[in-house]
């Protein structure tokens, strides 16, 4: 039976596997999004991903309210984000706890104890890395919120409307403000696909995650569909 550290490694690499599988099923629906923007026909979903949908989909309790706000939080924003981390959280724990049991020279109880927790280790690691990635990425966006709002005010303030303002500050903060620009590349692609302003500003505050993100988006959006100013308080 192997030690207890290499145990704790393979449990962490897969974990991790987790979150990578999950960002790269991201990227692809941002890609996808894309390129039904620009009009160009939209790549077919991998059978694995529509798999671990489905999976996700039937799992009793799999449609946890806590689990989609801390996804959102960690910037993802796929529709099945939620059923796919779901159930690529249960395969990790199924593989560790079979893990286990095929490193062990005999079953035993003991064996099976310690299978037990090192799945419920696994799924219970998913959700702390997951919540340690929504903790990294809040603090970037507060971080990068108050420049975005300047330059916002200095756009607007030359005259220009605030969705080309919007759109103007989207392409130039993407170096400096990467957090904050995906989700204004988001907006505008929501706004070029056909979407209301509405819901569009509320899908807005909803990526960003944080109680300014959505006041800014509210206020964005009383400004733009009742008239006013965006005063900087």
């Amino acid at each position: 039976m192997p030690g207890p550290q290499a145990i704790v490694l393979l449990l962490a690499l897969l974990a991790a596997s987790t979150f990578l599988s999950v960002r790269a099923w991201e990227k692809r629906g941002v890609l996808a999004r894309l390129n039904a923007v620009l009009g160009r026909p939209a790549a077919q979903p991998l059978d694995g991903v529509r798999v671990l949908s489905w999976i996700g989909s039937k799992i009793p309790g799999g449609s946890d309210a806590r689990l989609h706000s801390e996804l959102l939080r960690a910037g993802y924003f796929h529709a099945s984000a939620l059923h796919a981390f779901v159930a690529l959280r249960l395969l990790l724990a199924f593989a560790a706890f079979c893990a286990v049991l095929l490193h062990a020279a005999a079953w035993t109880a003991q064996t099976f104890l310690l299978a037990t927790f090192a799945a419920f280790f696994v799924s219970r690691l998913t959700v702390i890395l997951l919540k340690l990635s929504a903790d990294r990425r809040e603090r970037r966006i507060r971080r990068e919120l108050p420049p975005l709002v300047d330059v916002l005010m200095m756009v607007l303030n030359s005259g220009i409307s605030i969705d080309q303002s919007l759109r103007y500050v989207t392409g130039m903060i993407g170096q400096t403000s990467p957090a904050t620009s995906a989700v204004l590349k988001r907006y505008v692609a929501d706004i070029d696909s056909g979407m209301p302003f509405e819901t569009a500003f509320e899908r807005m505050g909803q990526r960003f995650a944080i109680n300014e993100g959505y006041d800014l988006a509210n206020l964005i959006k009383q400004s733009l569909l009742q008239g006013g100013e965006i005063l900087a308080s």
